[in-house]
Order: C-alpha cells, then sequence, then structure tokens
C-alpha cells in the first residue's frame, strides 16, 4: 500500500541527543506534504489525525506498508555509536523500505548503500529539539520510488541478510553485550 509508517512511542527526553521530537516532526511533516497515506501506531496515545492506535501486529503493519520511519531513541557520536537496534531489520524482513536514521557509524556496518533511506542525508540538526529537515529532497526519493527501484531494494535486503556476518551477526545479544561496553567505557573516558 501507499503508506508511510511509524510504530513507535510517543516519549520524551530532555537529552540534546534524543529523536522522540524528531519522530513526531516527520510524522507532521509527511502528513501534511506527503502523497502517501501516514499511520502512526503505538501504546501511548498522541493527538493527532494519523494515529492509528496500537500495534497489535507490527509484522502485518509493516508487510502492508510501502515505507516506515524507523528511529533509534538518539542520534550522537558516543551514544549512538554502534546502537543498532531490531528497528531496520524488522522493516527490512517485512519487505517494506526503512527510512532509517540512529546509529552514528551506521555505514561502519557494511550494509548495502539502497537497502535503506538514510536520513542522515536530509537532516541537520540546529539546536536541541530542532531539526532542519530538506523535505522537498525527501519526498521526492520516497515519491520517485518506482518498481525497478524497489527491485534493487530487495536485492540489497537480501544481501544484508545473507552476507558474511551479515544481519543476524549485527543484532546477536553478544554484539549488544559488546556495544554496551564499550559505550559506557567511552563516556567515561
Amino acid at each position: 500500500a501507499d503508506e508511510i509508517v511509524f510504530i513507535a512511542n510517543n516519549k520524551s527526553s530532555r537529552h540534546d541527543s534524543e529523536l522522540y521530537t524528531f519522530r513526531l516532526q516527520m510524522a507532521d511533516q509527511l502528513s501534511q506534504r506527503s502523497k502517501f497515506k501516514v499511520s502512526w501506531y503505538g501504546e501511548i496515545p498522541i493527538s493527532r489525525k494519523f494515529y492509528r492506535g496500537k500495534a497489535e501486529s507490527k509484522d502485518q503493519i509493516l508487510r502492508n506498508a510501502k515505507f516506515s520511519v524507523c528511529t533509534e531513541n538518539c542520534y550522537h557520536p558516543i551514544y549512538s555509536h554502534n546502537y543498532f537496534t531490531e528497528k531496520m531489520p524488522e522493516v527490512w524482513l517485512a519487505g517494506a523500505v526503512p527510512i532509517y536514521f540512529g546509529c552514528y557509524n551506521i555505514n561502519d556496518f557494511g550494509f548495502a548503500t539502497h537497502s535503506y533511506l538514510d536520513l542522515r542525508t536530509y537532516v541537520n540538526k540546529a539546536g536541541k529539539d530542532i531539526h532542519h529537515i530538506d523535505f522537498d529532497s525527501l519526498l521526492s526519493r520516497i515519491e520517485n520510488f518506482d518498481p525497478p527501484r524497489y527491485e534493487n531494494f530487495k536485492e540489497d535486503v537480501r544481501y544484508n541478510i545473507k552476507k558474511e556476518h551479515g544481519l543476524y551477526h549485527v543484532i546477536s545479544y553478544d554484539r549488544m553485550y559488546e556495544t554496551i561496553i564499550q559505550t559506557i567505557v567511552q563516556a567515561n573516558s
């Protein structure tokens, strides 16, 4: 379907690196400016016309969507370095196109370039709670995602899953614990 989904709870934080505000800003702008239907699913209700309630089946929602904005909870050189969670892999496995922002060094994981839309290309942070987003370029990219581009996307996702040290290595518990320890050590250095 021609739908962009958000599956997230509308939380808040006072930390400069938080992306909760960004998610809501993205949903508001996409809802107003995109030709796609925008839907937000989460347990914590938001007062927006695109709020659809709790996600009963995240996988089913993603299987029916064309895109999903999936962001980690923060973007920061230390706190989100190597911080890559289930968000983008769940979107890949359901067949939707991730619109991703979060892991500071996402390029180090070796994922195929066209397997997601990297929001870092379209966003500049101007201060706490202020993100300047190049919506014209982002909307152009989303709205021109034609069938041949989608086939390339699917091929790149297959590469991400099958490559040596692929997706299942990246989201392993061992790597997660290692990342947490490295982040704590870096933050206290």
